[in-house]
């Protein structure tokens, strides 16, 4: 693995956009190679440009596989270097809020509830306010993942006032959705 990490420390800086794609979409298999602790002083910061590139594509793959990345990684690695990221692309495209709705909520059991609460909520509820209902959608589907970490009380008290705006939504689908 020595002699792959120079080439994976590399890709981040290459020119062709692809081949940054296809690093970020496999960074998980080099990271359950290498373990959380050299996991989170070498690929972190390389996940952590993908998550920052210049093209949406790379984004949107290394959006695709935070979960299973971060399930690598300590809590702190997460809280402190990747959370700061993600935050950020809260404000991104449609394409990459919806993504990252998929997987955010998906973090809160592997950092656990105080970081959750403090870290990831304000995050999440920016996401469930966003006004593409594509966004929406794919955080409700995860929203589970959430309940179990802070409990249903605390996700009530936190959510209930962004789900009760998005009853009134035009669109049928994030009212249904709702109801599911």
């Amino acid at each position: 693995m020595a002699y792959v990490i120079p080439f994976i420390k590399a890709v981040p800086d290459d020119k062709a956009w692809r081949v940054r794609y296809v690093m970020a979409t496999k960074i998980t298999q080099f990271a359950t190679k290498l373990g959380s602790e050299h996991t989170a002083t070498t690929l972190v910061p390389i996940f952590t440009k993908f998550l920052s590139d210049s093209e949406s594509e790379v984004r949107t793959g290394a959006c695709n596989v935070l979960s299973d990345f971060c399930s690598v990684l300590l809590p702190e690695a997460i809280v402190s270097n990747l959370i700061p990221t993600l935050t950020a692309l809260s404000n991104d495209t449609d394409v990459i809020k919806a993504m990252m709705g998929c997987h955010i909520c998906k973090l809160a059991p592997i950092i656990g509830q105080s970081q959750t609460n403090t870290h990831l909520l304000p995050t999440i509820l920016t996401l469930l306010r966003d006004e593409n209902p594509d966004v929406r959608l794919s955080l409700f589907n995860t929203l589970e993942d959430l309940k179990n970490v802070i409990g249903s009380e605390s996700l009530a008290q936190t959510i209930n006032p962004a789900i009760l705006e998005l009853c009134d939504n035009k669109n049928w689908r994030v009212r249904n959705q709702i109801v599911d």
